[in-house]
């Protein structure tokens, strides 16, 4: 089978590529190894050294787990190709066979030459979710590669295989002391922001910094670990909490803090601006509908040149998630808990964007049904996992961090910290009574947040987001015409 690799996006990080005696190397992103950083050409020695050291690319697969970063990597030879996508999808890839031809892309508009005719089932999930779920997109042969997978092809048998390199699944160790997990958590924290700030390399940290204990615990690590140039924004409205508590916990920290206040009269002219439809396409892809919560905000800190030049945007996506806050508490108390249960739940929490007949939502439902039929649910810690490896590579993977195409769009570079592997591990091995309700979250962030700054936080932290975007502004009328993606 021919292959052909379209490689378009070079915005933020850029696509490297190198010759090597088996074929071409691509890769994009940033990958860790201990304290050692490898991105650009390093990144692709890196890649180029391991893979020449399998003639089998199943052992490819054993390398990439060990691999920790945000990167996507295609590698093309005589005999395979294998492409890609880490384990929150950080850079996302899509595939197509038309004629023989097997297409590799980072973007599915280069091949979509109408799109009038588009897959109705997808476009049912992306209207009611956000997004599009599993491997499809919005085209009918266009597919997507999930968190967390690979697709291998072997070009002498002409066949292709979709597999797993990384899984958010909870395999939960033997119960230890509370303060013990504390203590790896706080240690795991230092090491990975101690690489950060080894990253940054002097250059300027720039924290979206709401209300809320994901981005106040960077903007304390920072503090701790004495990085001092480190630049806050929060928006919202001028009475919003998230306004409030960032200005509290920067003027604690020491460190420079700018208020960007919403109104809807600027949404309106933003969101009607020749921009809006460059924006939603760059960071659509045909699978998401863009997450613009923060997009007023960093278009005018860029317009005013307020915003610092060459800096690395760290948002704090998605500690809540990580640590167990997503866990839904009706299903705790419940006896006898089905597949179904669980289904009902994912309906009930993401699938609340627009109202369909009953019809329609049973489509969905059972499409849910069928991508979950592998699994089977005896009890609570069943339901609990099952649901969060769904949100994982659906919600968080697709909607809530590919919210960074906003920053690439504007050429800015990106990190999330908090979906380190290190500390993604670290949860995956907590057990759920000291996720549940962020039990342990709460409890270990208590020694890297000020007391007084943490309570603040604690107070303020329900129902902010509601106040701060929905009602009468343009990011809901973007739901109501959300059709123009795909007109």
């Amino acid at each position: 089978m021919r292959t052909k690799i379209m490689l378009t996006d070079n915005r933020g990080y850029k696509w490297h590529s190198k010759e090597t005696t088996e074929g071409f190397l691509y890769a994009k992103g940033v990958i860790f190894l201990g304290d050692k950083i490898l991105s650009d050409d390093l990144l692709l020695r890196h890649i180029e050294a391991n893979f020449s050291k399998y003639s089998n690319p199943h052992d490819i697969v054993a390398f990439l787990e060990s691999l920790n970063g945000f990167y996507s990597i295609i590698y093309d030879t005589e005999d395979f190709l294998i492409a890609v996508v880490d384990h929150i999808r950080s850079f996302p890839l899509f595939y197509a066979i038309r004629k023989g031809m097997l297409y590799i892309m980072d973007n599915p508009l280069v091949l979509a030459k109408s799109l009038k005719n588009f897959n109705y089932t997808s476009f049912l999930d992306f209207i009611l979710a956000g997004y599009v779920t599993g491997r499809e997109t919005l085209l009918p042969d266009t597919k997507q590669l999930n968190a967390g997978e690979y697709l291998l092809l072997n070009k002498k048998r002409r066949n292709i295989k979709i597999g797993h390199h990384f899984i958010f699944w909870h395999i939960e160790k033997e119960p230890k002391n509370v303060e013990l997990l504390k203590y790896e958590l706080k240690k795991r924290y230092y090491s990975v922001f101690n690489r950060v700030i080894k990253l940054l390399n002097g250059k300027y940290a720039i924290i979206p910094l709401s209300g809320g204990l994901d981005s106040s615990s960077i903007v304390a690590m920072f503090k701790k670990l004495n990085y001092q140039k480190v630049f806050c924004f929060t928006y919202g409205s001028k009475e919003n909490k998230e306004i409030l508590v960032g200005r509290k916990t920067a003027e604690y920290m020491g460190y420079e803090w700018v208020p960007v206040y919403y109104s809807n009269v600027k949404w309106r002219k933003l969101y009607n601006s020749p921009l809006r439809r460059r924006l939603f396409f760059y960071m659509s892809k045909l699978t998401s509908t863009p997450n613009i919560q923060d997009w007023l905000a960093i278009n005018e800190l860029i317009t005013e040149g307020i915003l610092p030049k060459n800096g690395l945007i760290i948002p704090g996506h998605t500690g809540d998630f990580i640590c167990g806050g997503h866990i839904p508490s009706e299903l705790y108390a419940k006896t006898d808990l089905e597949l179904e249960d669980v289904v009902r739940s994912i309906l009930k929490y993401h699938f609340q964007l627009w109202e369909v007949n009953r019809k329609l939502r049973r489509i969905v439902m059972a499409r849910i049904m069928k991508s979950l039929s592998s699994f089977t649910i005896n009890d609570f810690h069943d339901a609990a996992n099952l649901l969060e490896y769904w949100e994982w590579k659906e919600r968080q993977a697709k909607f809530i961090v590919n919210s960074v195409r906003l920053y690439e769009f504007y050429n800015m570079k990106w990190l999330i910290p908090l979906w380190d592997k290190d500390i993604v591990k670290y949860w995956m091995q907590v057990p759920l009574r000291y996720r549940y309700k962020k039990r342990l979250y709460k409890d270990a962030l208590r020694d890297i947040i000020d007391t007084d700054v943490y309570n603040t936080i604690i107070k303020g932290e329900k129902n902010v987001f509601s106040k701060l975007f929905m009602g009468k502004t343009p990011l809901k009328t973007f739901y109501n015409n959300i059709r123009m993606l795909i007109g």
